[in-house]
Formats: structure tokens, sequence, C-alpha cells
């Protein structure tokens, strides 16, 4: 007698399962739009790429909300209207902020623009979503890095004006602590062996990874929103709950390795410009992971306690938020070969 005989209840769950994991038929087709809805469409767009453009130059929060939603609205609007209108929209808007404001807001509305296209074309593919976190976010920010590099006489370092505010807050209240009594020790060795001018230096690179790390994050999750508005978002593997990321993506954490040895072998400060913003989109991958993992844990212990977690458990959940920032990276790197909740296990039995 078959497993499905004798146990029924388990073979339709698996089923269950098994249509959840892997959705029949094609995406849904959404309608055409009318010529209304395009015009709508086309001034969203607009109107989302022009406030980012204004706006930029105010403060990270604008930087980041501003950059994820005009990639969301790009990655839309390349897949519901006609992609040669947005691409000469797109670039009837960089035009005229070219010559109407700062070039570092321009190129940061751009970059970010370019990677709601590179997400567009994954809808368009189908692809998993740790292609959806790693590949625009190297996209937009390749674009961006690559904007300011050959457009400023300075270089590159010369670009990073746009985040002036930010990194300059950050290294002022940095300073600031130096400052204090029981940092007397640390300001003398670093005024001694004249390190200063390079700890300011490091500490407006750190802030601005910071920055890249949120942005990318916020640019994800505002491009779920918009493929799950076009139906794009199919099976329970692309919940955040079961987010992982496939071993090939660590490739990106070596050949930050690489740079960041060479930087301290040669001394090139420039070249921590490409090993930190690598670390800093890695970490924000890895910590995701960690987040989809303590979602896990959660929703295990709901269904097996069948009511709500304890007030212990829903403390120690709490914790490992707060400790995200510390250990969450590592967490998620270490998801990548010891698989916490399974994925691959659950694939490898129903696809």
């Amino acid at each position: 007698m078959s497993d499905e005989t004798e146990n029924p209840q388990r073979a339709e769950a698996e089923a269950a399962l098994r249509a959840a994991i892997n959705p029949d038929g094609p995406p849904p087709e959404m309608p055409p739009l009318t010529f209304a809805g395009k015009v709508r469409l086309h001034a969203l767009i607009a109107v989302v790429t022009v406030a980012t453009l204004l706006h930029s130059v105010e403060g990270p929060l604008w930087i980041i909300l501003g950059g994820a939603a005009t990639s969301a609205v790009h990655l839309y609007g390349f897949i519901r209207l006609n992609p040669r209108y947005v691409g000469i929209e797109l670039i009837g808007l960089t035009l005229i902020g070219y010559f109407a404001l700062p070039d570092a807001p321009v190129y940061w509305m751009l970059g970010s623009a370019i990677g709601g296209g590179t997400a567009a074309i994954l809808t368009g593919l189908d692809a998993l979503e740790d292609d959806h976190f790693f590949v625009p976010a190297l996209g937009a920010a390749a674009a961006t890095l690559a904007l300011f590099m050959f457009s400023q006489p300075g270089g590159g370092a010369e670009g990073l004006g746009l985040i002036a505010t930010y990194v300059d807050g950050y290294r002022r209240a940095i300073e600031a602590s130096l400052e204090l009594p029981e940092m007397a020790d640390l300001r003398a060795q670093l005024e001694e062996n004249g390190n200063m001018e390079i700890f300011r230096a490091r500490v407006g690179l750190v802030a601005v990874c910071m920055l890249i790390g949120l942005w990318v994050i916020v640019m994800w999750i505002f491009g779920r929103f918009a493929r799950r508005r076009l139906g794009r978002i199919r099976g329970i593997f692309s919940s955040l709950i079961f987010f992982h990321i496939r071993p090939g993506y660590t490739f990106l954490l070596i050949v930050g390795l690489i740079f960041e040895i060479l930087a301290v072998w040669s001394g090139r400060e420039g070249l921590h410009g490409v090993s930190y913003p690598l670390f800093a989109i890695c970490a924000a991958a890895f910590g995701m992971v960690y987040v989809g993992i303590l979602l896990f844990m959660t929703a295990v212990k709901r269904v097996s306690a069948g009511r709500r977690p304890s007030i212990g458990f829903s403390m120690l959940i709490a914790l490992g938020l707060i400790l995200s920032v510390y250990i969450g990276p590592a967490v998620g790197l270490a998801d990548v070969w010891l698989d916490f909740r399974k994925t691959r296990q659950i694939r490898g039995k129903f696809t």
C-alpha cells in the first residue's frame, strides 16, 4: 500500500506545498493600460524622479527613499509601458536635471533608475530573489560610481559631495567622541603616528557604505512592492521568510577581500572605495537572510504551539533583531552552507 493511501492528509499537504513552491502556469497577465493610464504612469515616473533630484541634497533619508522609489517606478514603468518611451523620458529628465541642478543628485537618480531597469530585465527572466537583490544593487552602485569617476575632475572622491552632510555629521560625531577624556590615549596615538587624516577619511567612507547598504535594502523592498503589483512574486521561496543566497554570490566577498588586501599592501586608499561598498552590499544581503531566519523561527514556533509565541520567545526574537547589526551578516553568511531553514532540501524534494 502506498504512502498516499496510508496517509492521505500527508499527501494532500505535500501537494499543497508543491503547488505553493511551483505555481502552475505563467505569471498572470495584467490588463493593458488605457491611454489615460499610460499618461498617469509617465507622470508618476516624472514626479518621483524630479522629487528625487530636488530633495537628494537634503540628507540621507531622501537619498535612500528617493533612490529606491525611483528604481521601483522605473522597474514598473519598463514593464507596463513601452521601454523606449520610458528611456526617452529618463534621458529628458536627466538632461534637465544636469543643466539645472548639481551633478551629484543627477548621478544618484540615474544610477537608481538603471537599477530599476536591471530589475525589470530580471523580472522578465523570472530570476530568483537573490538575483533581484544583488544584480540591481551592483548595477546601480557601479553606474553611480562610474558617473562620479568619469565626470568629476578629482575622480570618484569628488562625487561623494552628494552625501557630504551625512559624512560630515558622522565624522564630527566621531571626532567629538575623541575629545572625551577616556579617548585621550587613542587621540594621542592617532596624532603621533600621523594617522588622523586617514582615520577621518576612513570614517567618511564607512558612513558612505552604511548609506549604500541601507539604499540597496530599501531599493530591493520597494522593488518587491512593484513586482508584487505586477503579479511577479510567486511561490513561497519568493517570500522574505525563505530569502536565501546561493553560494555563487559569496564570490563578491572574495573580490572585496582581494581589493582590501591590495589597498593595505599598496597603500592606495582609493581601493577601499571598491572593497567597502562590496562589503556593504554583501552585509545588507546576508543581514536580510538573518531577518528571514528570525521570521521563519517565529512562524515555526507559532504553528507548532498553535498559538502566539510566548513572551520569552518574543523577547529572544527582539534581542536577535537588536543584535542583527553585529551578528546578522555572519549568521546569514553561515546559512549559505548550513541552510538553517532546509530550503535546499525542500526544493530538491518538491521541484
